[in-house]
């Protein structure tokens, strides 16, 4: 079968993301491990998960503004080479202050990845096939914290928690070297930066100009409050309620939230480009509509703890709420020329992930208050106000 190839390329994106995510999530299938082995309280573990974010966060709009004037295909293949090496310089870590300072690092050279793939995806999709692609990626994504999740935890209480982080960062070097060969960038993005690479002042202007984008920003803020505080503590509330060992907590504390994902990005992706090529429905109404649908799925954390139910509200909640994001990436393509998409990405990706830190950081300071349920029923509140502020938005952008 003779692919195009901006759908190889979005094969070989999945892949990348994959270990992206699985590579950064790792961690928090094996908490109970490095609990054990450095003596964390819940505020310890916290904090390491959230290191990352902090990095991460911080460095992603100048990832942006990097990826807006460099070959973005370079940028995706040496950040891949970067957070490989410090996956495997993890595995050595034997303090606390080692593993904190690595999980920083990998925050840095994760944060080149997200805004270069994310353009270099849409430079080569036009507005038809643009959501589907990203949807592909996003896919990667949530089968990465999926992989990484459970072989970390099967691998942790077989062998060590160091085990995983040797095999993802190999794996990634390996993919590093097919990535080289398989990405190239497409020619029109090339020549627009050859023509005029925007500086901070006008590519902060671009964006403060759009109405969408403070929406869009918004409501990546919130969420990124409400999704990493879910995602983080997940694994650990299924080995604390249930009693169940790494391996099984983390499957039941990622599988069935990336379950619902994946087939919510798939879904959603397809939705949005008929949708739009159909009834050219706006992208930021199915976004908001899709968030009002996943918001009440949570609230059945607040009912008895039966397992197989936590595990469908879970499902239930990710699946629509993929549904409704996998429209944000393709709407800020469509409302910013490509010259400052990737600085675009960057700022999100920044906005979420130290809302993402900070809502960790709560989330661990709460658990010994509302106790994990507690504080994912909570996100339904995040969820909801931010599907009624996106449906509102779409109202006016077509008033």
């Amino acid at each position: 079968m003779n692919w195009p190839y901006r759908w190889k390329l979005a094969a070989l994106i999945f892949c990348v993301s994959a270990l992206n995510y699985g590579d950064r999530s790792a961690i928090t299938a094996v908490f109970p491990a490095l609990r054990r082995e450095f003596g964390l309280t819940d505020l310890g573990l916290a904090a390491t998960g959230s290191a990352f974010l902090w990095s991460y966060g911080l460095c992603s709009p100048l990832a942006g503004l990097v990826a807006d004037r460099y070959s973005r295909s370079r940028l995706v293949v040496w950040s891949l080479v970067a957070w490989s090496l410090v996956t495997l310089a993890t595995a050595a870590a034997t303090s606390i202050e080692a593993l904190f300072s690595l999980r920083l690092l990998l925050g840095v050279s994760e944060a080149f990845y997200l805004p270069a793939a994310i353009a270099l995806i849409a430079d080569h999709h036009p507005a038809e096939s643009r959501a589907k692609a990203i949807g592909v990626h996003m896919a990667g994504l949530s089968t990465g914290m999926v992989a990484g999740g459970v072989v970390s935890g099967y691998l942790a209480a077989a062998y060590s928690w160091r085990t995983p982080a040797v095999v993802l960062g190999v794996a990634g070097l390996a993919l590093a070297a097919i990535c080289s060969k398989g990405l190239r960038d497409a020619t029109e993005a090339q020549e627009c930066k050859t023509v005029h690479a925007p500086s901070v002042r006008e590519a902060l202007a671009a964006l403060s100009k759009s109405r969408a984008m403070h929406v869009l920003s918004a409501e990546i803020l919130l969420m990124g409050i409400g999704t990493w505080s879910l995602v983080n503590w997940l694994p650990l509330y299924f080995h604390e309620t249930y009693a169940m060992g790494m391996g099984t907590a983390a499957v039941f504390g990622t599988v069935f939230f990336q379950a619902g994902s994946v087939l919510g990005v798939v879904a959603g992706g397809f939705a949005s480009d008929w949708a739009m090529r159909r009834y050219a429905t706006d992208r930021m109404l199915l976004f908001g509509i899709f968030y009002l649908v996943a918001a009440p799925a949570l609230l059945l954390f607040l009912a008895p703890p039966e397992v197989y139910r936590m595990a469908a509200a879970v499902f239930v909640f990710a699946l629509f709420r993929c549904m409704g994001q996998v429209n944000s990436n393709p709407l800020v393509c469509e409302v910013l020329p490509t010259q400052v998409r990737s600085v675009a990405l960057g700022i999100m990706n920044a906005l979420a992930c130290l809302a993402g830190a900070a809502g960790v950081l709560a989330s661990g300071w709460l658990k010994g208050r509302l106790g994990l349920s507690g504080v994912f029923a909570s996100i339904v509140w995040l969820t909801a106000g931010c599907g009624i502020a996106l449906v509102w938005s779409s109202r006016r952008r077509r008033g």
